[in-house]
């Protein structure tokens, strides 16, 4: 009830222009038929009353013609006015057929589409209720992975889970139907156990199945651009570490090199040194 009264407030906009455009399209073309059947008593004043009642009950006045056209194109029988005028000249029977078609065809399928379109864009949940539902879902979703997990899983009941168990889980038809349900495909299980076992802080390698549920929740959905951002912001920060690393190694392996040349000169001096002392020494002698 609440969503039927949303989307009739919401629509009132749309309802007034566009009975403000079938006004307009009625009025043009109830004054171009009533102006052809003015002229057409004029050049005919023998004709016989019965047609000219006819006329003038049809297409009398503006008025009368907008009514006229309004009841021929919104249920009414078209044909009753048309018999009316078909006797006036071709020109007026091809006016009066285009609007119809006009009216039938194009002008109230856009209306209609346009009510169409503004209900579901007010039928649609606002913000707050999307996220709500979004929350209460993931919560089911963990909750239905837990239990899973739990009584499938975790054969001895610990809290963990070891390579061997969740190796179990990609042969167990039923497991992966379980989780494809619930739109988790964990198609390489080793690579996602080695992911979860290395951000856990165990020695042993296994992962809480706590942690194994979380993981699988963010494998849930397509990724993201939140999701792509992060993943480019690591690898822009992985590449800033390691130029800077290969910076710091150049730098340190520049500092060994001109450490070792002032080393071999130093030896060479000292070599010098050593070869005139032995000289001097034997010239004494």
């Amino acid at each position: 009830l609440r969503m039927i009264l949303h989307s009739l407030l919401g629509s009132v906009r749309s309802l007034f222009w566009s009975l403000l455009m079938m006004a307009f399209i009625y009025f043009a073309f109830s004054l171009l038929f009533v102006q052809m059947t003015a002229e057409y008593l004029a050049d005919h004043p023998g004709l016989e009353e019965t047609k000219k009642d006819n006329l003038i009950a049809s297409f009398g006045s503006v008025s009368q013609g907008m009514f006229t056209l309004f009841a021929g194109s919104t249920g009414s029988d078209w044909t009753v006015s048309y018999k009316h005028v078909a006797g006036t000249g071709e020109a007026i029977q091809v006016c009066y057929l285009f609007f119809i078609a006009f009216v039938n065809i194009s002008f109230m399928n856009i209306v209609t589409g346009l009510f169409i379109e503004r209900a579901l864009k007010l039928a649609q949940p606002d913000l707050e209720t999307q996220a709500l539902q979004e929350y209460h879902d993931e919560l089911s979703c963990a909750d239905d992975m837990r239990r899973v997990a739990h009584e499938c899983l975790d054969e001895n009941h610990d809290g963990l889970l070891n390579t061997h168990e969740v190796a179990r889980f990609v042969r167990h038809p039923v497991m992966r139907a379980k989780y494809s349900v619930l739109g988790i495909r964990i198609k390489d299980v080793e690579m996602f156990f080695g992911m979860l076992s290395s951000a856990s802080e165990r020695e042993d390698g296994a992962v809480p199945l706590e942690q194994f549920v979380q993981g699988c929740l963010r494998l849930r959905g397509t990724a993201s651009s939140i999701d792509l951002q992060m993943l480019v912001f690591r690898i822009v920060m992985m590449e800033q570490h390691h130029r800077t690393f290969v910076e710091s190694i150049g730098a340190s392996q520049e500092q060994i090199l001109n450490a070792m040349k002032r080393l071999e000169r130093a030896q060479g001096s000292v070599t010098q040194e050593q070869s005139r002392d032995l000289q001097a020494s034997h010239n004494i002698r």
